[in-house]
């Protein structure tokens, strides 16, 4: 299911903790993968969710979102998350996008897709996190 990156960090860590979290605004997918790709922003995810229908794949711990426009399907495996060294793996997944979160108190967080195994349409395409947390990172293709 890939490696887990605090927000704005490049480089995947095993301990993730206030500690040892740098914070940056540089895109891990561009850093990583070069200028043709980046992080979805959470518009990126909303349109995700509200063009596809999604499913839990229990066999494969994984939510694949279809197309409801042309039928193409995208998974995402449910690789949870890390906190300081503990690790929440096969029933959530959480995916940063490259949007932080400026409501609340929420100067330290930024925002993802979130799902789980529990519901049917267990998705939530702008949760906010702390930025310190290991979640996944799906790059996309800046469009030509």
């Amino acid at each position: 299911s890939g490696d887990y990156f605090a927000w704005g960090e490049t480089a995947p860590k095993d301990d993730f903790s206030c500690e040892n979290y740098k914070y940056t605004e540089v895109d891990a997918a561009t850093a990583i993968l070069g200028d043709s790709w980046r992080l979805p922003t959470i518009d990126d995810f909303k349109e995700l969710v509200k063009n596809c229908d999604s499913f839990w794949d229990k066999d494969n711990k994984c939510r694949i979102f279809r197309s409801t426009i042309n039928g193409v399907e995208i998974v995402f495996p449910a690789a949870g998350w890390k906190e300081e060294k503990r690790l929440a793996f096969g029933h959530l997944g959480f995916y940063w996008s490259s949007s932080l979160f400026s409501g609340g108190t929420g100067a330290d967080e930024a925002l993802s897709l979130n799902f789980n195994s529990a519901r049917k349409f267990g998705v939530l395409a702008g949760g906010n996190n702390l930025r310190m947390f290991g979640f996944s990172i799906r790059a996309v293709r800046w469009k030509e």
